[in-house]
């Protein structure tokens, strides 16, 4: 091959190069000498709840968030995290109505009332409904009286509560609105008293226990 030949075949082959990296360059726009505009993108994917989102602080969802064990192990972008048994620990009848409160949660060294954990990682703003229902009887003729507190700054969010008698009845603890309750949100279930356990005059004494079932519902409307 001639010098001529080589030296065209290597202006060719750089050319080439040039021109595959010029076409990667990203699209700015230039607006004059001094002025440039570019692209930031990005693609959000819903979250699928395989990373376990944080638990708030009930109480001030600032402070650090709460480390506990066990959370719910399912996978899902619209997910309950965590939700507290409630303990009465043990009541002497007086003869009188009486109202009894749930104990704290124990975390660590900390002493936390009654909560539940939600998190919306859907990214869709649709909202949702959290609900509770009770099976069986804790105590006969006593009422569970729920009265949520919600501290977070999501406006969209309402507490709700209600009365639970006995087996069968559900109510709704929590609405978050369209375009509410996305992140991980922490519910306290009877503000800082703990829920309030209504035992009435005629009780009998015994150990009892209810199943309470939670469920979060994708329709704020249900």
């Amino acid at each position: 091959m001639t010098k001529q030949k080589k030296m065209m075949t290597g202006l060719a082959v750089f050319g080439v190069t040039i021109s595959v990296f010029a076409a990667g360059v990203g699209a700015a726009e230039f607006d004059g000498a001094d002025k440039a505009t570019s692209e930031a993108t990005v693609n959000v994917l819903p979250g699928t709840g395989v990373v376990d989102p944080p638990i708030t602080n009930p109480i001030d969802p600032e402070l650090p968030e709460i480390p506990l064990e066990p959370t719910n192990p399912n996978e899902g972008p619209l997910r309950i995290n965590y939700v507290s048994d409630l303990n009465f620990d043990d009541h002497t009848l007086t003869g009188r109505e009486e109202t009894i409160f749930s104990k704290d949660d124990v975390v660590g060294e900390n002493a936390i009332p009654a909560f539940i954990n939600v998190a919306d990682l859907r990214g869709t703003g649709d909202g949702w409904t959290l609900k509770v229902a009770q099976t069986g009887e804790l105590v006969q003729g006593a009422e569970l009286r729920f009265k949520p507190v919600y501290n977070g700054a999501d406006d969209k969010i309402t507490a709700v509560g209600g009365k639970l008698h006995g087996d069968g009845d559900e109510i709704d603890i929590a609405i978050a609105d369209e375009n509410g309750g996305m992140g991980s949100n922490s519910i306290l279930l009877g503000g800082t008293d703990g829920v309030a356990l209504v035992i009435p005059t005629d009780a009998k004494a015994g150990d009892y226990n209810a199943a309470l079932h939670w469920n979060i519902v994708a329709d704020p409307s249900v």
